[in-house]
């Protein structure tokens, strides 16, 4: 019986590690997956991958940390809308993208995501709400808000991505960086 109840106890932890995956080594958040595109040349993918970065920040010569033929390292940052009763305002939520690339597919793995200014709601010490105890409920409303707008937040990223690549794919010629 102690062991059904305590599985039900961990049950809400696991269900918070699907909603927010961690990279096991780091034990940071992690948005990562690996695409595939059948019949596409690794320096095309570079290529078109790079455009892609390169208009979408508007300093990529200082964003871009590493640009080789199979892979490219980011720094980025994506502005997360946050709404509750109380707050209506968006914040940056910096971020490493990295993306290699190999005939036929690319990965792509953002990592070590934080925000400016913000300590409560960091998302490298955000805890589920289930982990927390709220003075109120209109406390734990807000945070709920603030949790669900960095989830959606950092899945984002790695949605936003693979729909920039999709579009530089099926654009002419890739432009030279400047």
């Amino acid at each position: 019986m102690k062991k059904i109840f305590i599985l039900f106890l961990l049950l809400p932890f696991g269900l918070f590690a699907q909603d927010l995956p961690t990279d096991s080594t780091t034990g940071r958040f992690v948005v990562a997956d690996l695409v595939a595109v059948p019949g596409v040349l690794q320096k095309d993918l570079h290529d078109k991958t790079q455009v892609y970065l390169t208009k979408s920040f508007k300093a990529p010569a200082s964003t871009i940390q590493e640009d080789k033929e199979d892979k490219i390292v980011l720094k980025g940052f994506k502005k997360i809308l946050v709404k509750t009763d109380d707050l209506n305002t968006s914040y940056p939520l910096h971020f490493l993208l990295t993306v290699t690339f190999k005939d036929g597919a690319y990965r792509y793995k953002a990592t070590d995501f934080s925000p400016d200014g913000i300590n409560f709601y960091n998302p490298q010490t955000l805890k589920h709400p289930d982990q927390h105890k709220f003075k109120n409920k209109k406390d734990k409303q807000a945070y709920v808000t603030v949790y669900n707008s960095y989830v959606e937040g950092m899945k984002g990223i790695g949605k936003d991505l693979q729909t920039g690549i999709k579009r530089s794919l099926t654009a002419k010629a890739p432009t030279a960086r400047k």
